[in-house]
């Protein structure tokens, strides 16, 4: 019996070890510096939330204030995957193509790298998901094609893992929300 009690305290007594150590964190791998200087690794991807409207009523233009909320989350966050300074000039929904045209500052993610541009891209379909007869988007500079060397912006891509484009009996109407 006294060695039964023996091995239990023992087990309690490791078993609380254990938690204590992982409740301080001591158990988190520690950090090396690299003698060779700074290294350029990508910054694991910030999902966006999907769209909501807080105050319950429909928006008038839920493109506009998607987009809207994913550049200022953008803003706060230490790796953006939208340069710093891009803002959204327009936005309109024809033929459930988004079309979205930014300010020049957008021009900057050609040069931040196929990842990072690949990111973007992702987060800006994350962001018009779910929104009613949005089932594609096509981004341009100021009016002009973003010039890049991964994708072609202006044709009109998925914002979901969908089929291609619906044959033209079946697109919707065209809605304006702000001319670029």
């Amino acid at each position: 019996m006294k060695r039964l009690l023996r091995s239990s305290f023992f087990v309690c007594g490791f078993i609380t070890v254990l938690l204590s150590v992982s409740l301080t964190g001591c158990n988190k791998p520690s950090s090396t510096t690299n003698p060779s200087g700074p290294t350029n690794s990508v910054p694991p991807p910030i999902p966006s939330p999907p769209v909501t409207n807080p105050t319950g009523t429909a928006s008038k233009t839920p493109v506009t204030d998607a987009i809207n909320r994913l550049l200022e989350e953008q803003a706060t966050t230490p790796y953006p995957v939208l340069p710093r300074g891009t803002k959204l000039l327009g936005a309109r929904v024809k033929d459930g193509v988004a079309y979205l045209d930014f300010n020049s500052a957008f021009n900057q993610l050609a040069n931040m790298g196929d990842t990072t541009e690949s990111e973007a891209q992702k987060a800006l379909r994350h962001a018009l998901q779910g929104i009613p007869g949005v089932k594609m988007m096509a981004v341009t500079v100021e009016g002009k094609p973003f010039q890049s060397q991964m994708t072609d912006w202006t044709t009109p891509f998925p914002i979901a893992d969908l089929p291609p484009a619906q044959p033209s009996s079946q697109k919707t109407s065209e809605s304006n929300e702000a001319s670029p």
